[in-house]
């Protein structure tokens, strides 16, 4: 006799785009097909363009093909990954510009220096920056969440739903927050596959391993108190429900035996189960 596991409602988060893993991943790494170009033409334009002249013309062309994305996207993710493919072309040609510039200025001793700051900078401030514009609505930044959290890329399905803050960087994937289990079972160290496994939370917070958990007893069979030991045996819940008490399940007699109704006392009095199935008092 087993239960079913508790059935509980999972946020539901709703996406413009429904695209499979190879389609996302190639609208991903689209801009980094022809970014090596980027530089060839960069030095192409600088014959008969200033470094300034192709700076604002990238960047201008960036914005521009940025702005165009959300329809690309909406028209056909094909029409997205070719855009993104003349951007990593774009961004590309804007480094050797840069650095060629910024060498050209910068003082003696302190080209290298200039160069690594710039693109350092850059990149550590691109990634809140990035993350506040991925999408995070406000409410959810105001709600006070630090920025490894938002950073770390949970939906904001998850974030909104009131976990605080310790219990989503504490490395439980998603599925497992969203099932709607209180915070206190999820802080109580419980692995995913335990909490996945349908038992209530005060089934879990009585104590019982992991283990005991997962061999699939039904709750009331846990909450029946026996100890962990006892219920891995094997005893079926109607011979444990018996009320002999676990030394007597433990001591290996047979359920047939325990269920036959024979008490405790002359069950622990050692008499093996041919001898009380067939029939003799405990007297002879």
């Amino acid at each position: 006799m087993t239960s079913s596991p508790s059935t509980q409602a999972s946020p539901v988060s709703t996406h413009e785009f429904h695209w499979d893993s190879q389609t996302q991943g190639l609208i991903l790494t689209s801009t980094l097909f022809l970014s090596f170009a980027g530089p060839l033409l960069a030095n192409v334009l600088r014959s008969c363009l200033s470094n300034k002249a192709i700076l604002t013309l990238g960047n201008l062309g960036s914005a521009v093909l940025t702005v165009l994305c959300p329809v690309a996207a909406r028209l056909s993710p094909y029409g997205l990954v070719t855009i993104r493919v003349v951007l990593g072309i774009l961004n590309g040609a804007n480094v050797p510009v840069i650095g060629d510039t910024l060498a050209w200025w910068s003082p003696q001793g302190e080209k290298l220096t200039m160069v690594s700051l710039t693109f350092t900078d850059a990149i550590v401030a691109g990634y809140p920056t990035d993350a506040i514009l991925a999408g995070y609505p406000t409410d959810v930044i105001v709600a006070g969440y630090p920025t490894d959290v938002i950073v770390a890329g949970y939906p904001t399905d998850v974030i909104a739903a009131g976990y605080p803050a310790d219990v989503i960087v504490a490395g439980y994937p998603t599925d497992a927050i969203v099932t709607g289990y209180p915070t206190d079972v999820i802080v109580a160290g419980y692995p995913a596959d335990v909490i996945l496994a349908g038992y209530p939370s005060d089934a879990i917070l009585s104590g019982y391993s992991t283990d005991a958990i997962v061999a699939g007893y039904p709750t009331y069979a846990i909450f029946a108190e026996y100890p962990t030991n006892a219920i891995v045996a094997g005893y079926p819940t109607y011979a444990i429900f018996a009320g002999y008490p676990t030394y007597a399940i433990v001591a290996g007699y047979l359920t047939d035996v325990i269920v036959a109704g024979y008490p405790t006392d002359v069950i622990v009095a050692g008499y093996p189960t041919d001898v009380i199935v067939a029939g003799y008092p405990t007297s002879d």
